[in-house]
């Protein structure tokens, strides 16, 4: 079988992008947003190998990385990885939509 490929969706993609502006505007500098990109990148990076690596939640549809204060979702089928939002968990759960 050939490998999963990496899909961002549009708003997971928006949502890393504000995540990393946040803490550019905070800090001044790249820095700790590099790493954490190189971070999330790496744990994203397992996924076509390992597509069952997540906790399933939302009964099943989606499933699950939690590093830090970051829940990366996605979903998966034999073709690729769907990457569909990255929440900050210290946001307002209310808020949280997949």
């Amino acid at each position: 079988m050939a490998q999963r490929k990496i899909i961002w969706s549009l708003k997971a993609s928006d949502d890393l992008q504000t995540i990393l502006e946040f803490y550019f505007q905070c800090n001044g500098n790249s820095i700790f947003p590099k790493k954490l990109l190189t971070e999330i990148d790496n744990i994203i990076s397992f996924l076509p190998d390992h597509p069952k690596l997540g906790k399933t939640v939302n009964g099943g549809s989606y499933r699950v990385i939690i590093r830090g204060h970051y829940e990366i979702f996605y979903r998966y089928d034999n073709d690729s990885i769907v990457v569909v939002t990255i929440w900050d968990s210290r946001k307002n759960p209310e808020n949280k939509s997949l």
